[in-house]
Order: structure tokens, then sequence, then C-alpha cells
């Protein structure tokens, strides 16, 4: 039983029976039913209309209601939950002639006690569970028959008459529902198939057969078409009936005959369309044996066509690259769905690698079933290496190769997670060249770009391989040292980004004797689990770097608050 408190609406105008009854109905398991009652017929009637109630019980005489009126009501209450009346009468011919009137139930006064009460209130529960779940089972038995794509009838054996049919089948053949009921079951039949349709059926009323399956007739539709089916027979003894019924099904074939029918006629420009197209084609069965290509994908094999066709997938291409491929055609056939990847495939003629986008969709018959694959690659890699310059563009400074702010950001989240997860600590570097614009306005851009591109090299053969070094842009850089035991891990790695840096640069307008020099001040903080975001941490490291600068440069200085 639910937790949850039923709600019963008890309409008695007699307070002490209302006391009675709730007392009564507390010494049982629904003691904690939540119990309106109203002396009226007409509020009661009206708050069922507006909220929900599980049980209602009811008095036949009422203080708005005489017995009457109250028993030509009950109908109306009955369709909205279980109506149980209560009443002093307690001979049967009464309470069955209330129960005819439309009660579920009749609980007489005197009987009034815990265990009938809980009785009955079980009984009426259970059954209106039940009801609801008999009408929702009929519900969508009635929506399957009538929705379902397969022709329904039943007729009788004899007179040939159809008793009851799907919507299905009048929809189809431009019929309206109720003109097929009572029809002769032949008069659907098409002129082609009358002949036919009668001998099947005077076989079944003579012959003794009980069924027939899978005939190919037509039936007619009401514009003078007709549609090609598939029939099935069986028949239904009926005890008592005059006469047995039948039930036939018709399945729709007109779109499967059609689309054979299509399919003679285009598979004579079949082969002409695949080989106009430039991109490789290919037609593969469900055991992976090519049915069908076109040239370009012959060509890319190095095969001739009467050498593909009916061959397996590795009677004609390499077992690395089959290997490779035959999985995803497993998981299109299936799924259903259709798959794109990129596959580099070696040309057996220009022997040179090529990158194709192979696309896999399903190779479907007329009703729908996957029978194989069909595969179409395009030649992308010129596009692919433009597309990996673009990237590369867009995420790295075009002057030093380094990361620039975009892909640094991208890259210090991963380290931030990786630090929580490792519980390690980051050290964040804001790096400045000391002097750059002094070197730029005496030796020009070009010598300026050396130096950038020079410092860069340094400073990133300065720290660890797992470190990170960026261009921030102009002379400044960014830095991540990663997993450090403690901020003091950072101070070596610190101190030799400085001292690598701080060495003479000779650049191609200058020499040996007269080299430019160059020296960092940098600035440090450390993200040790403190909620501070990339943003913040740059702040801070931006700030201990002019604490390095105003030290005299050349140096670093780690962020105080």
């Amino acid at each position: 039983m639910s937790d949850t408190p039923i709600k019963i609406l008890l309409l008695e105008d007699n307070p002490d029976h209302v006391d009675l009854f709730i007392s009564i109905l507390e010494l049982t398991s629904f003691h904690n039913a939540v119990v309106d009652n109203y002396d009226s017929l007409f509020v009661g009637l009206e708050l069922l209309n507006k909220s929900p109630y599980d049980l209602v019980f009811i008095d036949l005489s009422l203080r708005d209601s005489v017995v009457t009126s109250t028993l030509g009501q009950l109908e109306k209450i009955k369709a909205v939950c279980p109506v149980i009346v209560i009443t002093s009468l307690d001979d049967k011919q009464t309470l069955l002639d209330i129960i005819h009137k439309g009660a579920d139930d009749c609980l007489p006064k005197s009987e009034l006690n815990d265990f009938t009460l809980e009785r009955i209130i079980h009984y009426n529960l259970d059954r209106a569970a039940l009801y609801q779940k008999l009408t929702h089972s009929e519900a969508s038995y009635k929506d399957l028959y009538h929705n379902s794509p397969i022709y329904h009838a039943t007729f009788d054996l004899k007179t040939r008459k159809i008793i009851n049919c799907n919507e299905t089948l009048a929809k189809s053949l431009g019929w309206k529902f109720n003109h097929l009921i009572g029809m002769d079951v032949l008069d659907i039949y098409h002129a082609d198939s009358l002949k036919e349709a009668e001998a099947i059926h005077t076989q079944l009323l003579t012959s003794g057969y009980d069924k027939v399956e899978n005939k190919h007739l037509l039936l007619a539709q009401a514009d003078g078409s007709s549609r090609d089916v598939l029939l099935n027979i069986s028949i239904v003894n009926s005890s008592g009936a005059e006469s047995d019924r039948c039930h036939a099904t018709w399945v729709d074939t007109t779109a499967r005959v059609r689309a054979r029918k299509e399919i003679l006629r285009l598979q004579g420009i079949q082969k002409q369309i695949l080989d106009a197209i430039q991109d490789p084609i290919c037609l593969k069965d469900l055991d992976s044996n090519i049915i069908a290509c076109n040239q370009s994908f012959a060509l890319l094999a190095g095969k001739d066509e009467e050498d593909i066709i009916g061959k397996n997938s590795y009677s004609v291409f390499p077992q690395q690259l089959c290997d490779e491929v035959l999985p995803i055609e497993e998981e299109v056939i299936t799924s259903g769905v259709p798959s794109k990847n990129e596959t580099w495939v070696t040309s057996p003629v220009s022997k040179q690698q090529v990158l194709l986008e192979i696309t896999k969709t399903p190779l479907k018959n007329d009703d729908g079933t996957i029978t194989g694959v069909v595969g179409y690659g395009h030649d992308i890699t010129e596009r692919h290496k433009l597309t990996e310059q673009l990237e590369h563009s867009a995420k790295h400074d075009s002057l030093t190769q380094l990361p620039n702010r975009y892909l640094f950001k991208e890259l210090f989240l991963k380290e931030q997670q990786r630090s929580i997860r490792d519980n390690s600590v980051i050290a964040v570097l804001f790096i400045d060249l000391d002097g750059f614009k002094q070197i730029n306005d005496t030796f020009g851009h070009d010598v300026g770009d050396e130096v950038l591109i020079c410092a860069s090299k340094r400073m990133k053969d300065a720290i660890r391989e797992a470190d990170i070094i960026a261009r921030q842009g102009g002379d400044e850089f960014l830095a991540v040292l990663t997993n450090l035991s403690s901020p003091n891990d950072a101070i070596p790695l610190v101190g030799r980004i400085i001292s690598t840096v701080n060495e003479a640069i000779v650049t191609s307008k200058g020499n040996s004797m007269n080299p430019v020099n160059i020296s960092v001040s940098i600035g440090v903080t450390f993200y040790e689990k403190n909620g501070l975001n990339l943003k913040e941490l740059l702040r801070e490291a931006d700030d201990a770097m002019y604490h390095a600068k105003a030290a005299g440069k050349n140096c670093y200085r780690i962020y105080k608050q």
C-alpha cells in the first residue's frame, strides 16, 4: 500500500454518523486518510470536478437531495472515482437496486465496523486500479490495431461479410470505415485478382483448410487503382455462432514491388552515375564482399573492376587497412547510423599516402533492412595540411613559435587540474625582457626580432619538458613550472632561466665584438589550491615582476601580499 494518504469525500449530513465513520476509519490501516465531509450533494459534485478523490462515501438522503435524486447522480460520481453508498437499509434487494443504479458498493450502517470498512476500502481501491489498467490496456490495443501498418479484417466465413477492420485498411484503400463494415470481403479485391481471391475463399469454405499463407494479390482502392498485398487468412472457431469467422491480414507490398521495378530500370544507368563521380565509391554486403564500385575506387585499389567485384576486402586491400576499416563498417551495420572518419591510404599507383575522409552509410533494401554498407572517400590531404597550419598559427606566436596566450590558458587549466589531483604546486611566471625597447630603437626591429627568437629558445631550453613557456606579446613572456613539491622547488628553475637568457647575443647585423646584451626580470607567484584563477595569478606575477624591475632588473621577485 502507498504511503500517501488516500482522499475520501464523505457526503453525510448527520454529524453523529460522520463522527462514527471517522472513529471507525481510525481503527483501520487507512487511519491517516484525508476525509472531507460535506452535507450537500451538489457541493460534493462540484468538489469532484475540481480536486481528485480516491473514494466517495455517500448517504442517499442529504440536506439538499432526497434518495431518488441522489441515486440519479451516482453514475456521474462513479465516472470520477468509486462511490460507496452508506445506507440505513440492509435488505438484499434494496442493496442490489442501489448498485444497479450506479453505486460501486453498499455499506449498511448496521454493518459498519473497522473490519468491514477496511475490506470495502481495499476492495474498491484495488478494483479501481484494475479497471484503470484494463481501460489503458484496451485503449493501447485499439491504438495498435487501428494504427498497425498491416491491414486487418474479420469476416464471416459463409457470408463473407466484413465484421470488423482496422483504420489502416480503410484509409489505405480510400474507403470510409463504416462503409467497409458489412461489405463482402471480395469487393475490396481488384478485378485482376478477383478470381483468385474467390477461389481462395471457396477453398476455405469447402476443403477443410483453416489457413491461407502469403498469397500475392491486388486490393482495389476507391479511385480504381490497386495496391500489391501479401494475404494471410486464419479461421477462428466461434462456439455457438452459426458459422466460423476468418481473420485476414494484408501486408502492403506496393512500395516494394514498385521499388523492385525501379531498381531494374536504374541498373542500366547506375554504373554511369558511379563512374562520373571522382571520389572512390564501393558497396559491400554484410560479409564485407564488394558488390559494386566505380572506376575511382578501382584506381585507388590498383586493380581492374572485374578483379574487385565479388571479392572480400582482404583480397583487395592490405590487412592493416582492412583491420582499421571493417570494425567501423560493422558498427554502421549494427547501429544503422552513418559514420565518418579519416584514414591514411597508400596509393598503389603513386606510392604516396593520401588522407581520405571516408563516409560509411547503411545499404538498405526496399523494406529498410540493412544489407550492407556504402562507402565513399574524399581526398582531404591538402585540406588537412592547411588545417594543421591554421590551427598551429591560431595557437602559436608567429615569430617565436611559442604558444600564444590563448594556448597558454588551455595548457594552464590542464596543469591546474593535474595539480589539484596530484596535490602538487604550480609556479606562474611573468617574464619581461630588460631594455628591449632600447635594442629596438638602437638596432632596429629586425635585430629585435632575432633577440626575441633567441631569448625564447634559451628560456625554453632552461625549463623542463613538462613546463610551459609562452609569449604574451611584445617583450613579455609567461611560464608555468609544473609538478612542484613546494614553492622552493621553483627557485632553481627561475634562476636557470635568468642565467641562461643573460648571455650576449650575436645577431645577423652584429659581430662577436659587438654583441647584444639581454636580461630578464621575472615575477613569480604560486597556485596551491588557493582558489585563484589564471587572471588573478598573472596579476600577482606581473606585480612581482615590477618589483624585480625596481630591484635593478636581471632578477626575480616572489609575489607577497
